[in-house]
C-alpha cells in the first residue's frame, strides 16, 4: 500500500521560551511553535491525525493565548483546500488529548477517535499541574469530552491498516502515541509532542513538558528500535519545508 502524508498548518502560537521544549536548554531563546494536524492518504482511505487548536477563539477566551491563524485558517479551512469534506473522514487518531490537539474534533460528524486507554483515564482526572493543558478551565467541559461517545479505546500498539501502525510512546503524557506510516518508499514516524522539534530527536533531548521522564526515555528507545524511520515532530515550523511526505 502506498501512502502520502500531508501536514496541515493550523497556525502559530505566541513567542515563547524555546527551553520549554528542549528541557533546560536554550534559556532566553525565543521561538514560535506551529500547530499541526496530518492527513494520511492512500488506498482509498484518508486518516486524520489530531484536530488542532481551532480558530483561536477557545485559546483566547479560556487560556488568554493569541494564535496566528494558518494559511487556510483553522482545520476546516485546511481540509477544504485539499477538497476534503470532514464528513468523509471515518477515523481520527488522537496522539494525546491536550487541548491544542483536539479542539476541532466536533467538525467530524461520522468519525471515531482512536485514543490510548491510559490517556483517556488521565485526561478525565489529570494531576493538578496538567488540568489546564487538558482544557479543564473554570467550569468548562474539557474539549476532549466534546466527542466522548465516539472514542475507540486501545491499549498499546495497534495496526490500523497495512502500512499504518499506532506506536505507544508514553512520557509526554501517560498515553501518548505516534503513528508509523510506510509510504512505500520511506517509513515515517509522526511523533507528535513526544518529539516537538527536529532538534529533540537530533539530540535525544526530551521536551520539558512531560509527566514521566523514565517512560519518556524508554519511548525514545522504542522509536530508535523502529530502524530507518524519518521522524516528523509535533510543533516544528520546518515540517512545512515540504508540502507532502511520501
Amino acid at each position: 500500500m502506498k501512502y502520502k502524508i500531508i501536514p496541515l498548518n493550523l497556525g502559530m502560537g505566541e513567542m515563547g521560551e524555546k527551553s520549554r521544549f528542549t528541557y533546560f536548554e536554550n534559556f532566553g531563546e525565543k521561538m514560535r511553535i506551529v500547530y499541526i494536524a496530518w492527513i494520511v492518504d492512500g488506498g482509498g482511505k484518508k486518516i486524520l491525525i489530531d484536530s488542532g487548536p481551532g480558530n483561536g477563539e477557545w485559546a483566547r477566551m479560556y487560556r488568554g493565548k493569541n494564535l496566528t491563524p494558518g494559511p487556510a485558517g483553522d482545520l476546516a479551512g485546511a481540509l477544504s483546500r485539499l477538497a476534503i469534506d470532514p464528513a468523509e473522514l471515518d477515523l481520527v487518531i488522537c496522539t494525546h488529548l491536550h487541548w491544542d490537539h483536539c479542539i476541532d474534533s466536533r467538525i467530524f460528524p461520522n468519525a471515531k477517535f482512536l485514543v490510548q486507554n491510559r490517556e483517556l483515564i488521565h485526561a478525565v482526572n489529570p494531576i493538578p499541574s496538567q488540568k489546564v493543558i487538558y482544557g479543564w478551565v473554570g467550569n468548562e467541559v474539557a474539549p476532549f469530552l466534546w466527542v466522548s461517545g465516539r472514542y475507540e479505546i486501545i491499549k498499546g500498539d495497534k495496526e490500523i491498516l497495512p502500512g499504518i501502525d499506532v506506536i505507544f510512546t508514553p512520557g509526554h503524557t501517560p498515553g501518548s502515541q505516534g503513528v508509523l506510516v510506510n509510504t512505500g518508499s520511506t517509513r515515517f514516524f509522526i511523533a507528535s509532542d513526544t518529539i516537538p522539534l527536529f532538534e529533540n530527536w537530533e539530540t535525544r533531548t526530551p521536551s520539558g513538558i512531560h509527566v514521566n521522564l523514565e517512560e519518556y526515555e524508554d519511548s525514545f528507545k522504542r522509536i530508535e528500535s523502529l530502524k530507518d524511520v524519518f521522524v516528523l515532530p509535533g510543533h516544528d515550523p520546518r515540517v512545512f519545508d515540504r508540502d507532502q511526505y511520501f
